[in-house]
């Protein structure tokens, strides 16, 4: 009889260490044998192994709805890092749609700010510089967010917010509250507009499939 929790077990070890493709070898275990509670919580795991090992075959196993949005989030998030932005953009915009649908709200906020980042965008007096993370945060400090608040809405600390407020600071060369919702309004409304775009393009195509897709990965 299978040992599921003691694969499971080794499936954090191995993510631990890094050795992705054997972390999804046990949680390929757990996913087929183990007992439903336990399948359904490996399903997280299972996707961070996938996604960053080569165990591509295992995507299959993934349930459908919000994990395998989650799975179409970070593999968008892997091509964009890597300059696809295009590739990158059909998966994020997926994910940002069916997550928002399904009231994953702080992983299509995620999304999202991925989704901004992949646009081709003209410079905006060094706007194009920040990073995911630096733009959401740019744009919550712009509409009057306290760092407290926007901790609570990224699931990151006070202090973290303060640290990328800072980078942001120097990257736009400004030095106040104010001065940033100047600098960035004209840009981040062209951002909001475009990425609601794509968002309601992505959610017409996803209610047009019956079937779930996994993400095609060469």
């Amino acid at each position: 009889m299978t040992n599921a929790p003691m694969h499971y077990t080794l499936t954090i070890l191995e993510l631990g260490r890094g050795r992705y493709d054997a972390a999804a070898v046990h949680a390929l275990v757990v996913r087929r044998h183990g007992p439903a509670w336990l399948r359904d919580q490996v399903v997280p795991d299972l996707i961070e192994a996938v996604t960053r090992g080569s165990r591509r075959d295992a995507i299959a196993l993934l349930p459908v709805g919000a994990d395998l949005a989650r799975t179409h989030l970070v593999f968008g998030e892997w091509l964009r890092r890597r300059q696809r932005r295009r590739d990158a953009r059909e998966h994020l915009g997926l994910a940002c749609a069916v997550l928002d649908d399904l009231g994953f709200h702080a992983f299509a906020g995620r999304a999202a700010a991925e989704l901004r980042a992949t646009a081709e965008r003209r410079d905006a007096g060094g706007y194009e510089r920040l990073t995911a993370q630096e733009t959401e945060i740019a744009r919550l400090v712009a509409e009057g967010h306290a760092n407290r608040e926007i901790a609570e809405r990224l699931f990151i600390s006070p202090n973290t917010v303060q640290y990328h407020l800072a980078k942001v600071f120097r990257k736009l060369g400004v030095r106040s509250r104010t001065q940033l919702a100047r600098a960035i309004d004209p840009a981040a409304a062209a951002f909001q507009a475009a990425s609601r775009a794509s968002r309601c393009t992505a959610a017409e195509s996803c209610r047009a499939r019956i079937d779930w897709t996994t993400p095609s990965i060469p």
